[in-house]
């Protein structure tokens, strides 16, 4: 038989057995508070008065705002998507996101719930995706303009109204049914998106002001403007070689028809025999 094991051996905790686990669970754990609170600095709710320019101020100063009653410009950052901007929930300005080369996402702005001036993306040349602002609710204009590796736009379905809205020069967009959900908007104007295969518009109404331009989308094969009824200012629907020149024949007669007067200029799109 062996001897029973020496007291020291037994199953009770010594103190610096106690003391080394705990240094562990801290390590592994959200008890580590000081690292926790570096790696997600809390919210302040302070209200920033002017342009707030990150190139000037730095991302930390985001971690203070709420509201910003003025501009926020984020241009030519080292940003992969806009976690820095988590805190913020209204800007009474436009938002520029321009020229951030390592910007891959707009994921991390989950909190921000209006822009009442422009938001304009553009330029960001690695920029893949802007599934974000999902509580967006309320914006002024917005412009998304080549940005070379954008595949979708899904957030526009925030809104039913807009002032102008301007897609422009994203080589590898390929769809914009986003836009089902808008009912009225200022001015719309979609060209130069050579990957661009279908727009749904369907649930437009009115173009208040501004034109309806779709020109030169070469792969541009299917637009649904099917509640269509006012425009206000000029139809233009020129060189969208894979589109049926029928599409904007057919959404000019049917304004027309509403008593629409304005100018009408469409060429330059795929010729069919007959349209119907």
């Amino acid at each position: 038989m062996m001897d029973a094991l020496h007291p020291s051996m037994t199953s009770t905790p010594t103190k610096t057995a106690i003391a080394i686990s705990l240094f562990v669970t801290c390590l592994v754990s959200a008890a580590c508070v000081a690292d926790s609170e570096e790696a997600a600095p809390r919210c302040g709710t302070e209200v920033y008065h002017g342009t707030l320019d990150i190139s000037v101020h730095g991302q930390d100063t985001l971690n203070h705002y709420s509201v910003v009653k003025g501009d926020v410009v984020i241009g030519a950052t080292t940003w992969i998507n806009l976690e820095p901007l988590r805190c913020l929930q209204s800007i009474e300005g436009d938002l520029t996101i321009v020229g951030n080369q390592e910007m891959k996402t707009v994921d991390g702005a989950e909190a921000l719930r209006d822009v009442w001036g422009t938001i304009t993306i553009a330029h960001n040349n690695n920029l893949a995706h802007t599934r974000a602002f999902a509580g967006l609710e309320l914006a002024g204009s917005i412009v998304i303009a080549a940005n070379h590796k954008l595949d979708g736009l899904s957030w526009l379905s925030n809104f039913e109204s807009l002032a102008a809205l301007i897609v422009a020069d994203n080589n590898s967009l390929m769809s914009l049914s986003s836009l089902a959900t808008l009912r009225a908007v200022s001015s719309l104007r979609i060209v130069n998106n050579s990957s661009l295969g279908a727009i749904n518009a369907s649930g437009l109404q009115w173009i208040a002001d501004g034109d309806l331009d779709i020109a030169h989308n070469a792969a541009l094969g299917s637009v649904d403007l099917s509640q269509l009824m006012r425009l206000d200012g000029g139809l233009r629907v020129r060189s969208n070689t894979s589109l049926s020149t029928c599409i904007p024949h057919g959404v000019a007669d049917r304004l027309v028809a509403n008593g629409y007067n304005g100018e009408v200029s469409i060429y330059g799109n795929k010729q069919d025999a007959v349209c119907r």
